[in-house]
């Protein structure tokens, strides 16, 4: 039993759909990982700023004053560490979005193939109805 021509062709248009989805979603996920990305170095220049300017405050700070530099460097180090947590799982789904469309663009080359295949037959059933018809022809008696 042969697949129906339409058939591949509605299948080949879905495929190419999806496909280009797995494109957008992969260029939305390394927009979305190279912005986690800058987020981190940003929080991480800032946390070095922070640490930098605590050394020069401290020398002039009563208990309160160190009190407070502490809770600001501890802030600044946890939006750091955050930052690079967003960032990592940012990476992981534009890994993962890579693979996603890999895996649609081997999909998609499976239905040209088919279709490259069907087309194949086809052919070759047109050219041995043809080659048969001209047997017949040839091949029937011609009056005088």
């Amino acid at each position: 039993m042969t697949i129906r021509p339409r058939s591949l062709k509605a299948v080949h248009v879905a495929r190419t759909r999806l496909r280009d989805l797995a494109s957008a979603g992969l260029s939305q996920a390394q927009a979305d990982a190279g912005a986690a990305h800058a987020a981190a170095a940003t929080a991480t220049a800032e946390l070095d700023r922070t640490l930098d300017d605590c050394r020069r405050r401290m020398n002039a700070a009563s208990i309160t004053g160190l009190i407070r530099i502490s809770a600001e460097v501890e802030t600044h180090r946890a939006e750091a560490t955050q930052a690079a947590a967003a960032s990592a799982q940012a990476a992981t789904a534009a890994r993962e979005a890579s693979e996603a469309l890999a895996r649609r663009e081997r999909e998609l080359r499976t239905v040209d193939r088919a279709i490259e295949l069907a087309l194949n037959v086809t052919e070759e059933l047109r050219a041995a109805d043809e080659q048969r018809q001209s047997d017949d022809l040839n091949g029937r008696r011609r009056w005088p």
